[in-house]
């Protein structure tokens, strides 16, 4: 009887748990280790656009950059929304473009530390290209 009660004791203990997880948005399904995902947006004429890019994780949300003459940017700034396909799933965000200096820093900071010297030369392009945007993702309610 005891061996049953404390088997319960543990179920009970783990329900919250169980139901944390299956609340847990999009956003925390993306890894802070993984590298790349692909932004799937669409164009103007209803074209889809697909291409791999970096993401960051900061403070569990995740920001994505992109210079001004890159299609998939011009169309997330339009729509508002993007997909992400990360580990064969599709994730949709809505995304909004961040433009406080002070959190921007703190993204291109984190950027800097999970891509290397990499960043620093795409950084490089983003500015020689039209100048960035970075976007803040968000996943709607469960």
């Amino acid at each position: 009887m005891d061996a049953i009660a404390a088997s319960l004791g543990v179920v009970r203990a783990l329900i919250p748990a169980i139901f944390l997880l299956a609340a847990t948005p999009a956003a925390a399904q993306l890894a802070a280790g993984d590298r790349e995902v692909v932004v799937v947006t669409r164009d103007r004429d209803g074209d889809v656009r697909e291409r791999r890019i970096g993401y960051v994780l900061l403070d569990g949300t995740p920001y994505v950059r992109t210079t001004r003459l890159a299609t998939w940017g011009d169309n997330v700034e339009r729509e508002g929304a993007l997909t992400l396909v990360h580990r064969g799933q599709r994730l949709g965000y809505t995304a909004a473009r961040v433009d406080d200096s002070e959190r921007l820093e703190r993204i291109h900071a984190r950027f800097r530390e999970k891509y290397g010297g990499a960043d620093w030369w795409a950084d490089r392009v983003r500015t020689l290209f039209g100048g960035k945007a970075t976007f803040r993702l968000t996943a709607p309610p469960p």
